[in-house]
């Protein structure tokens, strides 16, 4: 029944035809095709092409190939910002998009990317920021309703990277790795702490098959004491929410053996203290090494085996079979994986209606628990589906509340 449903799926993304104009991105400023294309339209991005930061304030969809990248060779020592800032009511998709930094100006700051408003990240890098140049100020930070799927926070030998952080909204994230950055000193400058993969303000965050990274710790020769490590995942909000399943969490090492003082204390895998909520299920928590070891939780995290873990392969492709796979949750209850077409659907863990909302299906089983539940999806290689937005959820039946997975997903490109 499940492949028939998928079938079924595929037959549903045919059916549509979306009016948008494409534009075809030849110059390194975005800046004019922003400014004339309409909400809906899709650029595409060359991948013999770099393009400068830019800021993108309406709902378009850009699609690069391999090798494009965002970035500016221009300033020596300076940060590099990009920003998607997006009005209520549009909704921006970033596919194949690398924000990345000069190789010609090994000592800029880095690339700082924020996105506000309704945005998907769907196989996109970030590269590094450096904390001495850009105060402290972290890699990619979202407020929103905000998904990511296949996203890396890169750690090239130059950079370091600041992780994630997310201020508010509902943020989804899955087979995303995410790596804090690491202490350090300058004897020319103020030492730096380590940060965090995933930082979690005041946000609902929804991960699955992630791994977050904690920075390590580093000995300050100028002040002679330890600068900490950080956890893999850190929640500093009040109102902030996570629900973690099937991921691999590591809190930063204590610092390297070789310090004359020796390393420090390790960090945990993920702190929870303070948070509203945290729920985790089928996780990998690791705490750091140091003198002593880090633990894997502190705070008010709670584990619920009824989370569902969702994955999909690779983004939609024209011509190409996508599998989603869904982990499921508590033993021998009704697990459903569902289609959506409502544009810029979010993740609501405890709420089932906006997964059931224009929603079909692409299967359902009853497996064990932990089991694998799979579809394949094949994408028509139609022209005319370029840029048609579709989602996949799973949920899974039980006697409390119903949670509701990740979003996976996006546009066909």
């Amino acid at each position: 029944m499940g492949s028939l449903h998928a079938v079924a799926a595929s037959a549903v993304l045919l059916s549509l035809s979306p009016a948008q104009t494409v534009w075809n991105a030849t110059s390194p400023d975005l800046t004019p095709i922003f400014a004339q294309a309409a909400p809906g339209d899709i650029v595409l991005l060359s991948g013999s092409n770099s393009y400068v930061p830019f800021t993108l304030n309406k709902g378009l969809t850009l699609i690069g190939n391999p090798g494009a990248a965002i970035y500016d060779s221009s300033g020596i020592g300076q940060r590099y910002d990009s920003s998607i800032l997006v009005p209520p009511g549009q909704h921006a998709h970033l596919v194949n998009v690398n924000f990345a930094f000069s190789l010609l100006a090994q000592s800029a700051a880095g690339h700082h990317v924020a996105a506000a408003g309704s945005v998907t990240f769907d196989n996109c890098s970030f590269a590094g920021t450096i904390e001495t140049y850009s105060n402290h100020t972290e890699n990619v930070s979202v407020a929103g309703d905000v998904r990511m799927h296949h996203c890396r926070i890169l750690n090239h030998p130059s950079m370091t990277t600041v992780g994630l952080r997310a201020f508010s909204g509902f943020v989804s994230l899955t087979d995303c790795d995410l790596v804090g950055h690491p202490a350090g000193w300058d004897p020319f400058s103020f030492p730096w702490n380590a940060t965090s993969g995933l930082t979690i303000v005041d946000a609902t965050v929804v991960a699955s098959r992630c791994t977050m990274t904690g920075g390590h710790a580093d000995w300050d020769y100028n002040s002679n004491q330890l600068l900490p490590a950080s956890p893999g995942i850190e929640i500093i909000g009040s109102s902030g929410e996570l629900y973690l399943s099937d991921s691999t969490v590591v809190g930063g090492d204590g610092g390297p053996s070789w310090q004359t003082y020796g390393p420090g204390a390790a960090a945990l895998a993920v702190s929870t203290v303070g948070a509203a909520r945290a729920e985790f299920a089928r996780n990998s928590l690791i705490g750091g090494t140091g003198t002593v070891n880090g633990p894997a939780t502190a705070g008010n995290a709670v584990l619920v085996p009824e989370l569902v873990g969702i994955r999909i392969d690779h983004g939609f492709v024209r011509g190409q079979t996508t599998t989603v796979t869904a982990t499921a949750g508590s033993s021998q209850l009704l697990l459903g994986i569902f289609g959506s077409l409502e544009p810029g659907l979010s993740t609501y863990p405890l709420v089932i209606e906006p997964v059931l909302q224009t929603a079909f299906g692409v299967t359902l089983a009853t497996p064990a628990a932990g089991a694998l539940v799979t579809a394949p999806i094949a994408i028509p290689n139609v022209s005319s589906l370029l840029g048609v937005e579709a989602w996949l959820q799973a949920l899974q039946l039980t006697s409390g509340p119903v949670r509701a997975s990740a979003v996976v997903g996006g546009v066909v490109h």
